[in-house]
């Protein structure tokens, strides 16, 4: 039986493969056991996944989208929304709206979408797109691959071999711990060299783009740089190296290009 206009309604599956509506209320439907579909429509609403491989679909208004166990496709629609993947290897779509993503702890694909969004990968081998517009992305654990698109977008990759990709924008790219991979893209991008990072950086474009030390170096003096056989410039501190340059000439580089935390 329909619930009357702006009554919240909450359901609960049950056992078995579900499809569950909502109204244009700020509802709470649960799919619990089996591989359910789930429709939020309008209002703000809040849809579990539970067990199962789900599909939940917010709709309009500002949602909150819990896969829960197993492999679940969450989509955010319209609104500011909240997606967290949980436990098992999710896809979470941001859509319209700026959206927050959780990723969990397994391989998680989450994209962005249209709208200002802060992306977070958790702790397994995770792909980040951030949209056309100022994102943040968070891989944390795991090597992940972080893709920014055309805003100014922040870009963290965590512990673990991170895959950095700027995009358009004037983005701050940031490894953290380990050894990655990054490419700013367009734009005037500025690269950190985190403790304990140890970063390569492929598209370096002088008096456009900048290193940012943060790895205890007070100034350029502190640096080492000679070039490699490969083609790399490879800047040291203190004997630990911290940064590669694709086809740098030491000669090419000062002051100019780094500044210090």
């Amino acid at each position: 039986m329909a619930s009357p206009k702006h009554d919240p309604i909450v359901e609960f599956a049950g056992n078995g493969d579900d499809q569950v509506f909502g109204l244009d209320n700020d509802d709470r439907l649960h799919g619990e056991n089996g591989s359910d579909e789930i429709w939020g429509r309008k209002g703000d609403d809040r849809l579990f996944g539970g067990n199962g491989k789900d599909a939940l679909y917010g709709g309009d208004g500002h949602d909150l989208l819990d896969g829960g166990n197993g492999k679940d496709v969450l989509e955010g629609g319209e609104g500011a929304d909240k997606l967290i993947g949980d436990n098992g290897k999710d896809a979470l779509y941001g859509g319209w709206g700026g959206d927050v993503l959780k990723g969990g702890n397994a391989k998680d694909l989450l994209v962005g979408g249209k709208g200002s969004d802060v992306l977070f990968g958790g702790s397994g081998s995770d792909e980040l797109r951030g949209g056309g517009f100022s994102d943040e992305l968070y891989g944390n654990d795991g090597g992940d691959l972080l893709v920014g698109g055309g805003g100014d977008d922040f870009l963290f990759g965590g512990k673990g071999g991170d895959v950095m990709r700027g995009g358009g924008g004037d983005d701050v790219l940031a490894g953290g711990p380990g050894v990655d991979r990054l490419i700013g893209g367009a734009g005037d991008d500025t690269f950190v060299l985190s403790q304990g990072g140890r970063a390569r950086v492929v598209d370096f474009e002088q008096d456009a783009d900048l290193f940012l030390v943060e790895n205890g170096a007070t100034r350029f003096a502190d640096l080492e740089l000679r070039e490699a056989r490969n083609g790399d410039l490879v800047v040291k501190y203190e004997d630990d190296v911290v940064l590669r340059i694709k086809d740098g000439d030491a000669d090419d580089y000062d002051h100019q290009d780094f500044m210090f935390a």
